[in-house]
């Protein structure tokens, strides 16, 4: 649907505005392939991540598993000790997730010295999708989330990050 991805760039971006300088965020696309589109970067850059958040286009297939195994491969590299070391996949539908896939998310989450927590963001209503993407959250030790309408769209990654975020 055309209003989805509006939906999601307006959530990334009220995510930003708390963001603070020692804060690190990234973002990775996948539709036909993976792709890094914000490297790892300091919330000192949230004006040029904005910027590349209004240039995000939908399209293609959806390349969920390998947008997943990039973003474990950045958040491990970026692993930050006692830092709100998050996964956030948006998404508006299904894909495959192979079992070595489930594998590495239940792990990375349960690593107890450089854990990694996978939540999930669901734009739309398809209820396959919806209990599949749950299921990699829990998984993955982290929420599931419905986005619906326009006016949850705003606060629920900003609500997602505050509740796993150290005070």
């Amino acid at each position: 649907d055309s209003d989805k991805l509006p939906l999601l760039k307006k959530a990334l971006v009220t995510l930003l505005e708390p963001v603070r300088a020692i804060d690190n965020i990234s973002i990775i696309t996948y539709s036909d392939e993976a792709r890094i589109v914000v490297p790892t970067t300091t919330g000192a850059e949230k004006k040029r991540v904005a910027s590349v958040v209004d240039t995000l286009k939908a399209g293609g297939l959806t390349a969920g598993s390998k947008g997943l195994n990039e973003a474990y491969l950045l958040a491990n590299q970026s692993y930050i000790p006692q830092g709100n070391n998050q996964i956030i996949l948006a998404t508006d539908g299904a894909f495959r997730v192979s079992q070595k896939d489930r594998r590495m998310i239940e792990a990375s989450a349960k690593d107890t010295k450089r854990p990694i927590v996978l939540s999930v963001v669901a734009f739309g209503n398809k209820e396959n999708a919806l209990d599949m993407l749950a299921g990699l959250s829990k998984l993955g030790g982290g929420s599931a989330m419905e986005v619906r309408k326009a006016s949850q769209a705003e606060n629920v990654l900003l609500d997602e990050i505050k509740k796993r975020s150290l005070k």
